[in-house]
């Protein structure tokens, strides 16, 4: 989701930034501690073995790649908006059009992508790359065309509440599509942890922006054909399609779910027709993304490895054994979402020192947008636990809950930093009832994984 970071910036927003970054002791101190917090969380769960130290950095290492599009167009964006300064797209300003698509990507793309992860999902259990990069490549065009209606659906509110021209909303539609092709093909090098392909596709579109900043079809187009690199054998492979009820429900869930993470950010950009604190809203909404990526990165795998240890006692185990393989997983399903919200409350502390020193005038809305940005992680990290045994009705329930919120907040005419902390304190009733729905799900995980479903036979 580092597209989220594609967040232009003026030549005065880069100052607030450049203040932000300079500060005094106070900065420097607040840093210190969020390391030191951090770092005694890893040596803690690491037991300063050396095998739990060299599993922490390499997973550490693993983050940093995976949020290699938030370190590049965060670095880049900056210098390459000055030189978009005066450039119009439809007769739209450069800027707010980019801005309108950044914002509007993340939240797409829960959906988008979602078609392609189950067209694959069979083949990745396998473990042949070589079936994988087949089945991949038979089914993009599908999974292309199906998320068009999602595109176009997204852009209704440029026509219904922004007014753009056709021009505006034809581009709009047009780099989204292009973005979301982009996103697809990186699917493939997410699953198969190939962070080659990763960093080299986000890179190529990190210094297309860089290259050539007003050109604003070329990024996801040069990101994309470094994906084809390892797939031209396969580009000719006959297409599969999924059924239109299949995506559409796949569609459907990951819009839902998206609305979690990203809705109050688009429903932010409308209500003021994209004229709001954007290095604000960025930086107040890092720690959520840092520990978002930190949960698939470094606490995933360990959940995805007790439910392998439960599923082999499962087979060859007497029962009487399988009462602590299911204790075990239900301690690590709640230890990766301990850890990744503890990551994410000392980086919105951070942040918060940061961006209070910085402007003291906008704390209620720093505050707001960071502590909202955590709520929304800790709920998506739960919805996902959820959505692993299919309980895909209530994670509708909660995105829907959480979208509804939004509309209200953003809907009413009580300035922003009030309306955020009123999403803050809708998330919190949300957030309790979807807690107490993850903990009565797994706290019996045998019955959960298979039990209940041995029963519906």
């Amino acid at each position: 989701m580092g597209a989220v970071a594609v967040l232009p910036t003026t030549g005065a927003r880069s100052a607030v930034l450049h203040e932000v970054v300079h500060r005094d002791a106070v900065t420097w101190s607040a840093i210190g501690v969020a390391a030191t917090a951090v770092l005694a969380l890893v040596l803690w769960r690491s037991r300063l073995s050396r095998t739990g130290l060299s599993l922490a950095g390499g997973r550490g290492a693993g983050l940093l790649l995976h949020l290699w599009p938030v370190v590049t167009l965060t670095a880049v964006y900056p210098i390459a908006s000055t030189r978009m300064a005066g450039h119009q797209v439809g007769g739209v300003d450069m800027t707010v059009f980019l801005l309108a698509v950044a914002l509007t990507l993340p939240w797409l793309l829960q959906g988008a992508c979602l078609p392609m992860y189950r067209s694959i999902g069979a083949l990745v259990h396998e473990g042949d790359v070589t079936a994988m990069r087949r089945g991949f490549c038979a089914a993009v065009p599908g999974t292309i065309v199906q998320a068009v209606p999602a595109v176009l659906i997204s852009a209704l509110p440029l026509v219904v509440l922004l007014h753009w021209s056709p021009r505006a909303i034809g581009a709009f539609v047009g780099l989204l599509v292009l973005d979301v092709m982009f996103a697809q093909s990186l699917v493939l090098a997410n699953v198969t942890r190939a962070r080659g392909e990763w960093v080299a596709g986000w890179s190529a579109y990190a210094a297309a922006v860089f290259i050539a900043p007003t050109w604003w079809w070329l990024p996801p187009l040069a990101g994309l054909l470094t994906q084809m690199v390892p797939l031209r054998r396969h580009l000719l492979t006959r297409p599969v399609w999924l059924g239109a009820r299949t995506a559409a429900g796949d569609m459907a869930q990951g819009v839902l779910l998206g609305a979690v993470m990203w809705g109050d950010k688009v429903f932010y950009f409308y209500r003021t027709d994209g004229d709001f604190p954007v290095i604000t809203l960025f930086l107040a909404s890092l720690p959520a993304i840092i520990a978002y990526n930190f949960y698939f990165v470094c606490r995933s795998p360990d959940f995805d490895s007790s439910i392998k240890r439960l599923h082999t006692a499962m087979e060859n185990e007497p029962l009487n054994r399988l009462q602590a393989h299911s204790e075990a997983v239900y301690r690590t399903a709640i230890r990766s979402m301990q850890d990744s919200a503890f990551v994410g409350a000392v980086l919105v502390g951070l942040t918060a020192v940061l961006l209070w020193s910085a402007a003291p005038d906008n704390a209620a809305l720093i505050g707001g947008i960071a502590v909202a940005g955590w709520l929304s992680a800790v709920i998506s990290i739960a919805c996902y636990k959820l959505e692993y045994v299919d309980e895909r009705r209530a994670t509708r329930i909660i995105g829907g809950s959480h979208l509804l919120l939004c509309a209200a907040v953003f809907a009413s005419p009580i300035p922003a930093s009030s309306a955020y902390l009123s999403l803050v304190a809708g998330d919190v009733v949300i957030l309790l009832g979807t807690l107490l729905l993850f903990r009565r799900t797994w706290k019996t995980p045998e019955h959960t994984l298979f039990w209940r479903r041995a029963l519906n036979w």
